[in-house]
């Protein structure tokens, strides 16, 4: 699966699936429609997929608190990742489902980055690592890893905060999901990196990739667009940025199918934000600064303006008035 052993990154595990197994998955998907029963989904996902993470990733009993079914194409080509650490707490996973053979390009060991090493975007870009993920295998990850897929077409299921039942309760009351799902900004640059694909604009659409993974890797993609919470909301706390809508699990009768690329709320005890106008605000007190000082430079350099001011300096008056 992995095509570049530049430097290997030990906590990603792939496993392949029995094909009876995932067939079974696979009927509770109407790719038609673009419909899935998420509640079957959910109880497959228990019987089948979480025992072979428990033995491929020793992970005790484990557990997820979010699902989605994600079409590629778009926005799935830019990096992202599942979950920013602004806390020392137990390390969760994600977990990829194909139901289409896909590559995925993976930044080595991109968890470890802010704990316990700095690496520069370059490096890390250039060490990007691509998996040839075959049609029922799975990929396990940890949830801050950097990762996009290659594909424009195809479908993965993924599954979130994947930790063991015991560390489950702990890790919740540190999770904190926000809601970006309203961007425009954001789908407007992804059609434009898609575009860049589509024509065969290489050259653009690596320099283009890479500024975006500056981003991210630093987390400013959404104060750049203006959608994110305050820092002060975000410390000590593990932070999940949801770009799609959500719907609870909880909410669906079973049978019922929920549309793709809808984040399935499997545990509403996470807490969620929504941003506020706390960058908006501080971008135009930056601009109205900026067009101050701007205005003041234009009219120093103007010679009557400052023959103008010169003649109307404070008169100096006596101590003993």
């Amino acid at each position: 699966m992995n095509d570049n052993d530049n430097e290997k990154d030990t906590s990603i595990f792939s496993i392949t699936m029995n094909e009876k197994k995932s067939k079974k998955i696979d009927s509770y998907i109407d790719f038609e429609k673009q419909e899935a029963d998420f509640g079957s989904i959910q109880k497959q996902a228990k019987k089948y997929i979480m025992p072979l993470l428990e033995k491929q990733c020793s992970i005790k009993k484990p557990t997820f608190s979010r699902m989605q079914l994600i079409s590629l194409g778009g926005e799935t080509q830019f990096y992202h990742t599942d979950s920013y650490y602004h806390c020392n707490n137990t390390q969760s996973y994600s977990c990829l489902y194909f139901l289409n053979d896909t590559t995925v390009h993976i930044i080595p060991n991109s968890h470890t980055f802010k704990i316990e090493r700095k690496v520069s975007a370059l490096k890390a870009y250039r060490n990007k690592t691509a998996y040839q993920c075959l049609k029922g295998s799975i990929l396990c990850i940890p949830s801050n890893t950097h990762y996009c897929f290659d594909n424009v077409e195809g479908h993965v299921l993924q599954f979130y905060d994947i930790v063991a039942k015991t560390d489950r309760a702990a890790f919740i009351s540190k999770l904190k999901t926000v809601e970006v799902n309203k961007n425009t900004l954001i789908q407007k640059f992804c059609k434009r990196l898609g575009l860049c694909y589509k024509n065969k604009l290489h050259y653009i659409y690596h320099w283009m990739h890479f500024i975006q993974y500056c981003s991210v890797k630093n987390d400013f993609q959404y104060k750049s667009c203006l959608t994110d919470i305050p820092p002060e909301m975000k410390a000590s706390y593990i932070v999940s940025y949801e770009n799609r809508p959500r719907v609870f699990l909880s909410e669906t009768k079973p049978g019922v199918r929920k549309p793709f690329n809808h984040f399935v709320i499997v545990d509403k005890n996470i807490a969620h934000e929504v941003p506020d106008n706390y960058y908006l605000y501080k971008f135009v007190k930056i601009m109205v600064i900026l067009m101050a000082i701007t205005i003041c430079i234009v009219l120093w350099k103007d010679p009557e303006v400052r023959t103008f001011l010169a003649s109307k300096r404070l008169p100096i008056y006596p101590n003993n008035m």
